[in-house]
């Protein structure tokens, strides 16, 4: 039997006004219901690697941030998320891993560049 999950927007599609009124800040965060149930683990995992990343000097916020960097700390979330788990396909696990971090990364350093120009203005 599958499990029931309750999505924070709730389980209704939302009508795409209720969209447009959503601040430009929260759009990253809120479109992230709509993950697959099978990434909200792995998405949770990547959210908590960035908050420990979160401070100056970081990798993260480097100019061009390093390769190995990135697919290192991919390999230590996937270790992380496979150590719960008897049996994974780990073929399709280090990728999506790896998108999600850089896709984390990037809003993450948006959302930094936008706060140091409204501190400058």
């Amino acid at each position: 039997m599958q499990k029931r999950v309750n999505y924070p927007k709730g389980n209704a599609m939302v009508f795409p006004l209720e969209l447009a009124q959503i601040p430009k800040e929260e759009e990253t965060v809120d479109l992230k219901y709509l993950y697959p149930l099978e990434t909200a683990e792995l998405n949770q995992l990547v959210m908590n690697v960035c908050d420990q990343l979160e401070y100056d000097g970081s990798p993260m916020y480097d100019r061009y941030p390093d390769k190995v960097t990135t697919e290192r700390m991919a390999a230590g979330i996937c270790c992380h998320y496979c150590k719960d788990k008897d049996k994974i396909d780990q073929g399709w696990l280090k990728p999506m891993v790896e998108i999600m971090l850089c896709h984390e990364m990037n809003c993450r350093r948006e959302k930094r560049c936008r706060h140091k120009q409204r501190l400058r203005s």
